[in-house]
């Protein structure tokens, strides 16, 4: 044994004493010191196998932990290393902690032996291997009862880690939580009161998700912790809970939170994190996904396990919101109930998703609120079974809306008043404002609205706007509508008046037709699978309505209808209506087709049983005034073709009782009774038109008036509706015909007409006992024309009063004609023809009237007419000459015979025969007393007089060319007499008044007690 003698040192305040110590002291004191040391390390290294016994025995005792330990060995004066320790720590409530770790160092303290405190000071684990299985836990209230100031007062001064693994099992529902690369340390302060842990790790060992934390400790209810994460997912978070618990859907958050625990059984929580990418169960489909902030402050009650959020503010791009409310924690399923007050929220989406599909995939709309805006979001209920309600107030807003596609309208509207929600029980959202102001265009419609004003309203899954006020060129609209959300369904009405309906798209609607003026008009529509279909009444007194060129009803003749529309979304538009127009009832189909994106008119029919002659001729552009009865079982039908060259046709069809058509440029009416009309038309490459009527009965104007009137040419309505060439041909019929002169039967007629000509190529008709038939062309380009005609047995008469002459004769007359003119050089005119007449005779009338001023005696004795066997001529037509080259007349006891020419608007110069029988002869004073007619007797030859007849065909001039010879004069000295008597005019007038009253016969002038003159 070493004894150790003790002096007393000198007063360690005798600092010069020590200050003179020799540098051999100095050395005394140093090997002590060395030589202390040493013994105490000698001392350790002699008792590290007690020393690993105690350390085992003071963690078994504070922990209820089992340890071991494979080795120890010294590691320097102040540490020993203990080598492949196990560590195995269960709790109450079943959760099991195990550590290996290849190597602990525990940082001694020698001296601590000789104090008799703890000899440990610190551990420092490296590369160790944590595991914390919570996958047997239990739930229970059991706390440690143990003295936690005394558990802390035995830890050691530090305890540290690097490069550690910490994996816990049972908490996240798909694999274990691993937080690698885990280091930090755990200290007590030096009264061993409370202690500080800092840690820190990657989870997953993903460098990227860095946990980091700090605990300052004290009791179980007097802590601080403070714990950093970064890039935490939903998937993260979602794994430590059930999954009817699992809140959030996507996205990452970088929290950072701070726990503050406090005797009264409360803490206080707060937060600061960034968030991306988040979504969250239940969320509407308006909001999409979210990035931004959030700072809460919030405290927990542990007796009550409820969390109450004091304040929290949420920053994103689409939520800028305060979030208060209260969690419960206290039952599997977490209550929830919180209130989330936004200054902003997305809105313009919220409207954009709940508006009608049918809007939202059309264009863009656009809303801006006035401010001061209120929202607020509510979530109450549970984790596994929560609701959110929306809602939101604002004094207004404007809405504008773009379309992508010309056929919907643009508009912008003026809100006041504005309440909005939303709930995710029902996912329905709710809306009440009122449309102060606004204005609509569509330029397809070409309809303008303005002062908008009404009701908006969604409920129960419901657009409501009631009503919809508005002006349309300054006249009041009025519309209401509906629409289900969540059906696609709805219902509207409408009314108003369309004062200017020209300025718009009803002007052109149906093909071929314009409407101007004011059209007023009610309807109400329903949608129902994607179809719109209306009931429209439509009131046009005051408008004028135009289909093509020839009809045109104008203001004040009456025009209404009631209707169905029927609209299928890119397919189809069917439009069926009755009507009263112009006095008549009508029935109408309508149908258009979707092509390429566009309305394509496809097919008209439109019906009457009854259809008002004389009203309906009011709405006819024709230049004649139309009277008459009633047409019936008229039909008409247009039908798009567009293939074979053909783009379209269309039929017409009636039957009417009578029509009169009066020329506003004439006095002769055209009358047709007991007709059926026939019309068909195409266009195309070769575009026709055929019109067939059938009569009873016509009675056309006079020849000389023209039958059909040219159209009234209107610059506008050319523009409107061009004219399209096209070949026309008319089939006329007539039982019977009156065109005075003429009348006839069984009248047929064929009219054909194009660009390049017009031709009547065949008429015939039964006239008297005989029949007329013929053809007549007419050419535009070279302004000609040709004509033939060729007839039998037909009265003279007619002839005579068509030619506007007096009826000089009367009997049959057979013949034809044929001739061609320009009309531009009436000197074109070529043709000939032939007539005969059988069985005639001669009126005297006509003759008389022109010669009784130059008669003697009474000229009522004369015969009224002349018999003949035949009357023949030959014509032919040179320029403006007609030529005769034969007239042949023969009757008893006259033969008459001339060749000769006249010029149209000119003179004559005619040689005529004329061949006398001596009794015919006797019976003429001129012949008698200057002829020796009795040798012509026994010459037995007639008295032959040529006569040359020149002059105008008004007022002509005959002259008797020769006289007879001499052997038949009654005197040698009367040749000369008699041929200055025959130059006269009275001489062949005398002889031609003779004649007449000879060839009469019995027949008088004069009726015996009438005393008057015949006409």
């Amino acid at each position: 044994m070493m004894t150790v003698v003790h002096t007393d040192p000198e007063p360690t305040h005798n600092v010069a004493a020590i200050q003179t110590r020799t540098p051999g002291a100095w050395a005394g004191v140093l090997f002590l010191a060395v030589a202390a040391a040493t013994m105490a390390f000698l001392y350790v290294s002699r008792e590290v196998d007690n020393l690993q016994t105690q350390i085992l025995q003071f963690v078994e005792e504070r922990t209820d932990a089992s340890v071991s330990i494979g080795s120890a060995r010294l590691g320097g004066f102040r540490s020993i290393r203990f080598e492949e320790v196990a560590f195995t720590y269960e709790t109450e409530n079943g959760i099991r902690i195990e550590s290996t770790a290849p190597g602990v160092a525990a940082i001694l303290n020698p001296f601590a032996w000789f104090e008799g405190t703890q000899i440990v000071s610190n551990f420092d684990v490296v590369d160790a291997e944590i595991r914390v299985d919570t996958s047997n836990r239990t739930p229970t209230d059991a706390r440690d009862t143990r003295d936690a100031d005394a558990w802390i007062a035995q830890l050691p001064g530090t305890v540290s880690f690097k490069r550690c693994t910490l994996i816990v099992d049972g908490i996240h529902e798909n694999a274990p939580i691993e937080i690698s690369d885990f280091a930090g340390t755990i200290a007590r302060n030096q009264n061993g009161e409370s202690m500080v842990a800092t840690l820190s790790g990657n989870y997953e060992r993903e460098s990227g998700k860095a946990i980091s934390g700090r605990i300052q400790y004290s009791a179980a209810d007097d802590f601080k912790c403070k714990v950093q994460i970064s890039a935490l997912t939903a998937g993260d978070v979602n794994g430590f809970l059930p999954e009817e618990h699992h809140f959030t859907e996507s996205g990452r958050i970088n929290p950072a939170i701070t726990i503050d625990a406090f005797p009264d059984k409360t803490m206080t929580i707060a937060l600061e994190s960034e968030f991306q990418d988040i979504t969250v169960r239940n969320q509407p489909e308006f909001i999409g996904v979210m990035a931004g902030s959030i700072a809460a402050y919030a405290r927990y009650d542990t007796t009550t396990r409820s969390l109450s959020i004091r304040t929290a503010t949420l920053d994103s791009d689409e939520l800028r919101a305060q979030l208060s409310g209260q969690l419960l924690f206290a039952d599997d399923t977490h209550g929830i109930d919180l209130l989330l007050e936004a200054t902003e929220l997305p809105l313009q989406a919220a409207l954009e998703h709940y508006l009608p599909k049918e809007i939202r995939e059309q264009g863009k709309m656009d809303i801006t609120f006035e401010q001061p805006e209120e929202f607020s979001v509510a979530i109450t209920g549970t984790t596994d079974a929560f609701q959110i309600a929306a809602t939101g107030r604002a004094p207004g807003a404007t809405v504008s809306f773009k379309p992508n596609d010309d056929r919907y309208p643009e508009g912008q509207i003026e809100l006041a008043s504005i309440e909005a929600g939303w709930d995710s029980e029902t996912e329905s959202p709710v809306l009440n404002a009122i449309i102060r102001d606004g204005s609509m265009r569509h330029e397809d419609s070409g309809i303008y609205a303005d002062r908008l004003s009404g009701n908006v309203q969604i409920a129960n899954n419901t657009l409501h706007i009631d009503p919809l006020n508005a002006e349309i060129f300054d006249e009041p609209f009025v519309a209401r509508a509906s629409y289900s959300i969540e059906d696609e369904t709805g219902n509207a009405t409408i009314s108003g008046t369309l004062v200017h309906a020209e300025r718009t798209a009803l002007a052109t609607a149906i093909k071929y037709t314009d409407v101007a003026g004011a059209v007023t008009f009610s309807g109400a529509a329903t949608l129902q699978d994607g179809a719109v279909t209306a009931d429209i009444e439509l009131e046009a007194t005051n408008a004028n309505i135009d289909y093509t060129w020839w009809f045109s009803k104008p203001v004040g003749i009456g025009a209404k209808a009631t209707g169905k529309l029927v609209i299928d979304p890119d397919k189809s538009i069917v439009l069926t209506a009755q009507g009263d127009v112009a006095g008549s009832t009508l029935a109408a189909r309508v149908d258009w087709a979707s092509r390429n994106g566009k309305w394509v008119f496809t097919k008209s029919i439109l019906t009457a049983e009854s259809i008002d002659v004389v009203s309906t001729g009011k709405c006819l552009r024709l230049p004649y005034t139309i009277t008459g009865g009633t047409a019936r079982n008229a039909r008409y039908e247009w039908t798009l073709v567009n293939r074979d060259g053909v783009l379209w046709t269309s039929e017409a069809e009636a039957d009417v009782d009578r029509v009169d058509l009066l020329p506003e440029t004439g006095s002769e009416p055209m009358m047709i009774k007991d007709a059926k009309v026939v019309a068909t038309f195409n266009k195309g490459d070769n575009s026709t038109g055929d019109l067939t009527l059938r009569a009873a009965h016509a009675t056309m104007p006079s020849f000389g008036e023209p039958w059909f009137r040219p159209l009234r040419e209107d610059e506008a309505l050319l523009e409107r509706f061009p004219i399209v060439p096209r070949r026309w041909r008319y089939e006329l019929y007539a039982d019977a015909i009156l065109a005075p002169p003429w009348s006839g039967t069984e009248f047929e007629g064929i009219t054909t007409s194009d660009m390049e000509k017009v031709s009547l190529e065949s008429y015939r008709a039964n006239i008297g006992e005989g029949w007329v038939e013929g053809a007549f062309t007419s050419y535009r380009e070279e302004n000609r024309y040709a004509t033939e005609l060729k007839w039998e047995g037909v009265p003279s008469r007619f002839f005579l009063e068509h030619l506007d002459l007096p009826i000089v004769l009367t009997g049959p007359i057979a013949g034809h004609v044929a001739y061609g003119m320009d009309r531009d050089d009436p000197g074109t005119l070529a043709g000939d023809g032939a007539f005969t007449i059988r069985d005639g005779q001669f009126s005297a009338d006509f003759i008389i009237n022109l010669l009784e001023h130059q008669m003697e005696g009474d000229v009522n004795s004369l015969p009224p007419s002349l018999k003949f066997d035949r009357l023949y001529a030959d014509v032919k037509f040179e320029r403006d000459v007609v030529k005769t080259p034969v007239v042949e007349l023969d009757a008893e006891g006259l033969a008459v015979r001339g060749v000769g020419q006249y010029v149209n608007d000119g003179d004559m110069d005619y040689d005529l025969s004329v061949s006398i029988s001596p009794d015919t002869a006797e019976q003429i004073p001129a012949l008698r007393d200057s002829l020796n007619l009795q040798g012509y007797r026994l010459a037995q030859k007639t008295v032959d007089l040529p006569f040359h007849v020149t002059g105008p065909t008004s007022a002509p001039i005959s002259e008797l060319t020769d006289t007879p010879p001499v052997r038949v004069t009654l005197v040698a000295g009367a040749l000369e007499v008699t041929k200055e008597a025959m130059n006269v005019l009275d001489a062949p007038r005398k002889i031609l008044v003779d004649l007449l009253k000879t060839a009469g016969g019995v027949v008088s002038a004069r009726k015996s007690g009438t005393g008057n003159t015949p006409k």
